[in-house]
């Protein structure tokens, strides 16, 4: 873990320069495959790199008390409680996940990741793909196969993900707005065991979770509706170019306007030889 820091902490780092599964995903926010074209010269991006800039250099592990194995994300909670991380990587594998989130930090923004056009990408990181080749001759077999996932009892609601069905999903919110009562009294639910990481830290924190509220259902259908991005494993050369230029900015030898200008000259080259 100490070689591979926890993706949900927000830093940045000169060699090949990262923030958490970011840096990935700003490359395609700039770049429409569709059109075959860059925008690393936009406005956005540069301040994109103005803010990062601002990141600490390193998450230093070494002075985190590492004999919990939860102390990563309990770390990270205090850290903001106490004012020293303003942002932090939020996987809602779960509607819940954003519930349980809000009572840890009180009242939370889902910023997502900046566009070219000045909005936000709320990115979809998928736990399987489906897809067909081209060149099979079975076609109507395989798409039989696939859109049995998507059938009212197919096996669209895995342990522990957001299902693929809308229907599945609003159970799900559902189930968790409904209130815990016993003895007419409503008390604070129990949370599922895959929530593990969470659970130490509410017990850290000696935080109750009660039944989802309308206005945090809202907030969750919110970020899943507004979901534009897909994650996708990085392109090789692209991101090497990326790296590369990036770290001469946050190395302080280039401006972030220079490196705007020459990243996109470069990742445009690429595009334009592939065409």
């Amino acid at each position: 873990m100490l070689d591979e820091p926890d993706v949900n902490s927000i830093y940045r780092r000169v060699d090949g320069f990262t923030v958490g599964h970011a840096d990935n995903n700003i490359i395609r926010s700039f770049i429409d495959l569709e059109a075959n074209r860059a925008y690393f010269d936009s406005d956005e991006f540069i301040h994109w790199l103005e803010m990062t800039a601002r990141l600490p250099l390193y998450y230093d592990w070494l002075e985190r008390d590492i004999a919990s194995s939860n102390f990563s994300l309990i770390d990270e909670i205090v850290d903001i409680h106490n004012g020293e991380q303003l942002l932090y990587g939020f996987y809602m594998r779960d509607p819940g996940y954003f519930r349980l989130h809000k009572a840890m930090l009180g009242d939370i923004v889902a910023v997502g990741l900046p566009t070219r056009t000045g909005g936000q990408h709320d990115v979809l990181f998928p736990d399987g793909r489906f897809g067909i080749n081209r060149n099979s001759q079975h076609k109507d077999a395989a798409w039989d196969f696939v859109r049995r996932f998507f059938l009212p009892d197919g096996p669209v609601s895995r342990f522990a993900d957001i299902p693929i069905r809308i229907d599945r999903y609003e159970e799900r919110i559902a189930e968790l707005m409904t209130p815990n009562i016993v003895d007419g009294v409503e008390v604070p639910v129990v949370i599922d065991e895959f929530q593990w990481e969470l659970n130490a830290a509410l017990t850290f924190m000696d935080i109750d979770i009660f039944a989802m509220t309308e206005e945090e259902a809202a907030a969750v259908r919110d970020i899943i509706d507004n979901v534009s991005l897909t994650y996708q494993e990085s392109d090789g050369i692209i991101s090497s170019i990326f790296n590369e230029e990036t770290s001469a900015f946050f190395n302080g030898t280039r401006t972030a306007e220079e490196t705007a200008r020459i990243l996109q000259n470069r990742v445009q080259r690429v595009l334009d030889e592939r065409g």
